[in-house]
């Protein structure tokens, strides 16, 4: 059982002073993926943006340190689609720098890594990591799920068919034509200072490359792994704001691509007036949602875990890196709201 009520924790990280004297506070702030966090099971953004809070600190309550260990790992199909990001970011990094890019070479490298930290995560290496990783391993693992070597297999294949379809695609030739005064933003690893402000509440957004086309609109690329959805628009409506707040080129007329490369399908259109507003109500709504599950807005205290309602399809909680911090919880082993 969790001893430890949300309130304690929060009286003891929200308000420490830390690194260096300065004081590390625990601000709301908005993104897609904490969007889809809160959509999908409450109780795990829960953990993941409250419970876990200071858990990197020594003397952090070990419960703390689990969770926001936890917090980081990744399932099968989040680390395909990150791997296939950065292979492209390389690639478009080295274009620039006027370096060629062979598709044997890179899917050699990217398979390699992949291999790597498999093998790092299947052998427990990275239960208690002693430094600041990029990976922090697999939820497959953390859970015990069965995953067969087939489906392994199929994972990588995603990656490779990503990495294939990209190359083959207009999309190199266009990027290599770009100057680098052009390329206003790709896909940068600076996740802490990549925002915008938006009724007050700070927006994270990473586009995957913007730049400024030859015929003068901002042109924004966001490659995906997966399938079409809503929200897809949605996160690049974001991306055109951030690059709007950013850079002082506007949002409204900016050019959008999502490219799914392993449907090998596009979607491209102008962000027009329709598209801000659905995006601000969209947005307003969402942080409606979150905020409400807090006792107090402005210090962004969250109110008690059982305010936070678990999903009732188990199918979530296989992937779900506190699914054995929730069962504990419950002290029955199962799913429960």
């Amino acid at each position: 059982m969790l001893r430890q009520t949300p309130k304690r924790v929060g009286r003891y990280f929200w308000n420490r002073e830390v690194f260096l004297g300065l004081k590390l506070e625990n601000l709301f702030s908005w993104s897609k993926s904490r969007h889809e966090k809160f959509m999908g099971c409450e109780r795990a953004y829960f953990y993941h943006y409250y419970f876990s809070w200071g858990g990197w600190e020594r003397e952090a309550p070990p419960l703390v340190g689990r969770v926001y260990t936890l917090k980081k790992r990744t399932n099968r199909y989040a680390w395909a689609g990150a791997i296939v990001h950065e292979a492209i970011r390389e690639c478009l990094l080295k274009w620039l720098l006027g370096q060629p890019v062979h598709l044997a070479e890179l899917t050699e490298r990217t398979h390699n890594r992949m291999r790597s930290e498999f093998a790092a995560s299947r052998g427990g290496l990275l239960k208690k990591p002693q430094s600041k990783p990029s990976f922090w391993g697999l939820v497959e693992h953390e859970n015990n799920v069965e995953v067969s070597a087939q489906e392994w297999r199929d994972n990588w294949q995603t990656v490779e068919t990503a990495l294939k379809h990209f190359m083959d695609s207009a999309w190199p030739r266009r990027l290599q034509e770009l100057d680098a005064r052009q390329v206003l933003e790709a896909d940068s690893k600076d996740f802490d200072s990549a925002y915008f402000l938006l009724d007050g509440i700070r927006v994270f957004a990473m586009p995957d490359v913007a730049f400024i086309s030859s015929d003068g609109p901002v042109h924004i690329v966001d490659w995906k792994t997966g399938s079409p959805s809503d929200t897809n628009v949605e996160q690049v409506v974001g991306y055109a704001l951030f690059v709007e707040a950013r850079h002082a080129l506007p949002a409204l007329g900016a050019r959008v691509s999502l490219v799914y490369l392993n449907q090998k399908t596009e979607e491209s259109f102008s962000i027009d007036e329709a598209a801000l507003h659905k995006f601000r109500a969209f947005f307003k709504a969402s942080v409606e949602a979150m905020q409400a599950k807090l006792v107090h807005v402005e210090s962004n205290t969250p109110q008690e875990a059982s305010h936070f309602l678990k999903t009732t399809l188990p199918s979530k909680c296989v992937l779900c890196p506190f699914l054995k911090v929730c069962e504990a919880e419950n002290g029955e082993g199962g799913v429960g709201v």
